[in-house]
C-alpha cells in the first residue's frame, strides 16, 4: 500500500526522538480516534468529546516535554526516548507537580512513581489489537497501519516470529530478539550494542555488547547467542577472559541458577567465562509461542546480568 511505503520511507530518513514525537503528535493531532487510543494507553483519564489541545515542546522555565495535552483544568505530558538514557524525571515533577505523565522509550524502566512507564513495543501490540477490534475507517486504519510500520523501524521492533532452529531463517528473528533484548537490561545495568570482535562463527551466532553499573564506571563486552553444533543447540552467554577481566575469576566454583547451568571455562575459546541455559529451559524455548519465548530468554539474559554484575 503506498502509505505504508511512504511511511517506510520517511523511516529511512527520520530516525530521531524529534523526529518520533513530531509523526505522533501529528497523527493524534489529526486522528481522534488514534488520539484517544494514545492517552488511554497511558491511563489517563481523557476523552475526545471535550476540547483538547496537543503541543510540541512547549516550553516552560527549563523543561520542555515532547507533547503536552491542555483538556480543562487537566494538563498531561508525554516524553520520548529511543536509546537515549537521559531522563528529566525529576525537572518536569518539579515543573509540572498537577500534570499526569507519561514516559515511553524503545527500552525498558523501572515503574516510578507519578509516572505512567510504557515502551514503544507495549503501544504498538495496542496498535495491533484495535485494527483487529475497532471498526475504523478506511482511511483512518491506512494511516495507523503505516505509523505501526514507521514506529517499528525506528524503535528497532522490526516484526518476530516463533523460532524453531531446524530452520535457518529463526536466526533473523532471534537476531532481532537480541537487539530488543541487549538494549532493556535489568534496571541497575546499562548496555549497549557493540561491534567488538567476531560475533558470527562457524557454529555461533549471536551479538556483542558493553555492560557496566549505573553510575558506575568499570566496563566488561559480554556476548549473547546461540550454538549450534553437529547434533546439538544451546543458549549461552560467554564472558571472554581478556573483555571481561573484573567478573571473569569470580566463579570456579560457582553453582547453576534457575535458567543457567552450572558456570564453566572454555580454555579453547580465550579461556571465556560461559553461563549455558539449561537444557530444560531452552527444550521450553523450542516448542514455545513468540511471547513465552521472549519471556525465557529476557529471564535467563536478567538472572546471568545479575549473577555477574554482584563483580562490577
Amino acid at each position: 500500500m503506498i502509505v505504508e511505503e511512504f511511511f517506510q520511507n520517511l523511516a529511512e530518513r527520520f530516525r530521531k526522538e524529534n523526529d518520533l514525537s513530531d509523526f505522533t503528535w501529528a497523527l493524534c493531532k489529526s486522528c481522534p480516534d488514534f488520539m484517544e487510543g494514545f492517552m488511554r494507553f497511558f491511563g489517563f483519564r481523557f476523552a475526545t468529546d471535550i476540547p483538547w489541545s496537543i503541543n510540541r515542546e512547549r516550553r516552560e522555565g527549563a523543561s520542555q516535554p515532547d507533547i503536552k495535552v491542555e483538556q480543562a483544568d487537566k494538563v498531561y505530558l508525554v516524553e520520548n526516548k529511543i536509546y537515549d538514557r537521559v531522563e528529566h524525571f525529576a525537572q518536569y515533577d518539579a515543573t509540572y507537580q498537577k500534570a499526569e505523565k507519561g514516559f515511553i522509550a524503545n527500552y525498558r524502566v523501572d515503574p516510578l512513581p507519578g509516572w505512567a512507564v510504557r515502551t514503544w513495543d507495549e503501544f504498538v501490540h495496542l496498535l495491533v489489537k484495535d485494527l483487529k477490534e475497532k471498526a475504523y475507517e478506511d482511511s483512518v486504519r491506512a494511516l495507523i497501519t503505516a505509523y505501526i510500520k514507521y514506529v517499528r523501524e525506528v524503535c528497532g521492533l522490526m516484526e518476530i516470529k516463533e523460532m524453531r532452529f531446524e530452520n535457518l531463517t529463526s536466526l533473523t528473528h532471534f537476531a532481532r530478539l537480541l537487539d530488543q533484548l541487549i538494549q532493556s537490561p535489568p534496571g541497575q545495568f546499562e548496555t549497549d550494542a557493540c561491534n567488538q570482535g567476531k560475533a558470527v562463527s562457524d557454529c555461533e551466532f549471536g551479538r556483542y555488547f558493553w555492560l557496566k553499573k549505573k553510575g558506575g564506571k568499570a566496563e566488561i563486552y559480554p556476548w549473547l547467542g546461540i550454538w549450534f553444533g553437529d547434533d546439538s543447540l544451546c543458549i549461552f552467554m560467554h564472558f571472554r577472559a581478556d573483555w571481561c577481566k573484573r567478573i571473569h575469576s569470580h566463579f570456579k566454583n560457582a553453582q547453576g541458577g534457575k535458567y543457567y547451568k552450572k558456570p564453566y571455562y572454555n580454555e579453547d575459546d580465550y579461556d571465556a567465562l560461559e553461563f549455558e541455559m539449561k537444557s530444560n529451559v531452552f527444550l521450553e524455548f523450542s516448542q514455545a509461542s513468540l511471547e513465552r519465548q521472549k519471556e525465557i530468554l529476557r529471564d535467563f539474559y536478567d538472572e546471568v546480568l545479575v549473577e555477574v554484575g554482584r563483580f562490577l
